[in-house]
């Protein structure tokens, strides 16, 4: 205990003094994080983490396992199921936040939240394929084929977990008083705001502490990914090659240490377990890592620098916020009619039943 109190403090005091002595760099960082949280991220997750808190604290999806059971592959409650859609699609750090709200409301157990967070935190569609493989490598069928690599990594992580866990308890047996709609709204908001805020200095945090660190070449390129994953793509485009290939992957599955303490900030002091999430991210960065640069020995041309475009994702020749808004906003859309086609026709059978 005092051999690990005596390496924080000495942490502490090594990164006052690379703040000190490269005042501008972390200058520089500090601008240019709040740049891309303010003109990229902000717009496009806040909206989204407001309707996703309202579709899961109203329970207005879970008649989705219906349709789509794959509580039953994860062996995770049916109510939870959504989670796991709703943080594949809208993104980091969603899923987690989602967890923690179930988990709070008494409707999943611990074990069952340390399941669905490994499986609910992954990079969003619309930044794989339109940031990533569009911009950074100028080849969206390589970011849609790191797309696909990330779900079924996740997956596979899924089935795993689900099966050293054995029976779950059904989320309807768990399940409390819905909360009105006009306090849910008003959580929501208020909740993402703060989520938002938290989201914020853990990413500014993290590309200053990346910035102020005297180191080069692939070494740089290691730590970005292990950090930060938009700051571990980034390098990795620009260093290019099949290391480039190798980390761009690894920074997509794995997801950095900056994305694992948002999850824990979501998840809380609840007694929630972060191992099966961390070795899930651990999994998924490897193969990621590995399918990418099993596509650059196919696609030479990649690694070379050569420009390569498809068409096979026809949306990211759309503008950034079209394209980024895009694939959140068809789940919600489909979501609310889903509800809004099920649900009165349940709650009429369940009042004739009753008379």
């Amino acid at each position: 205990m005092k051999i690990r109190r005596f390496l924080l403090v000495c942490g502490i005091l090594l990164f006052v003094v690379l703040l000190c002595t490269n005042a501008d760099a972390a200058g520089g960082a500090f601008i240019t994080a709040m740049d891309n949280f303010l003109h990229k991220l902000l717009p496009v997750l806040f909206p989204y983490m407001v309707i996703s808190r309202l579709f899961i604290s109203q329970d207005l999806l879970s008649s989705l396992s219906l349709v789509l059971p794959i509580h039953k592959i994860f062996r995770i409650p049916a109510g939870a199921a959504p989670v796991f859609w709703l943080g594949n699609l809208c993104g980091f750090p969603v899923g987690a936040q989602l967890t923690g709200i179930l988990y709070r409301n008494g409707r999943i157990s611990a074990k069952e939240a340390s399941r669905l967070c490994a499986i609910s935190g992954n990079v969003s569609p619309a930044f794989v394929v339109q940031a990533i493989g569009g911009l950074l490598w100028n080849n969206t069928a390589f970011g849609g084929f790191l797309l696909t690599l990330q779900f079924l990594s996740c997956c596979v992580v899924g089935i795993f977990l689900g099966r050293k866990a054995g029976d779950t308890v059904s989320v309807s047996d768990m399940r409390g008083e819905t909360e009105g709609f006009g306090g849910a709204f008003c959580r929501a908001v208020t909740e993402s705001a703060a989520g938002c805020v938290s989201l914020w200095g853990y990413i500014v945090f993290f590309s200053v502490l990346l910035a102020v660190i005297p180191v080069g070449g692939m070494g740089r390129l290691v730590l970005a990914s292990l950090l930060e994953f938009t700051a571990g793509v980034e390098e990795a485009a620009a260093a290019g090659g099949l290391a480039g290939l190798f980390f761009t992957g690894f920074s997509i599955g794995f997801g950095g240490l900056c994305v694992l303490a948002q999850v824990s900030h979501a998840l809380g002091k609840n007694g929630i377990s972060l191992v099966p999430y961390i070795g899930g991210k651990c999994f998924q960065g490897i193969v990621c890592g590995i399918g990418a640069v099993l596509y650059g020995l196919c696609f030479p041309a990649l690694h070379k620098g050569d420009t390569v475009r498809s068409t096979l994702f026809l949306y990211t020749g759309m503008t950034d916020g079209i394209g980024q808004f895009l694939f959140p906003g068809i789940v919600v859309l489909l979501a609310g009619m889903h509800y809004l086609l099920y649900f009165p026709k349940n709650s009429v059978k369940t009042d004739d039943s009753s008379v």
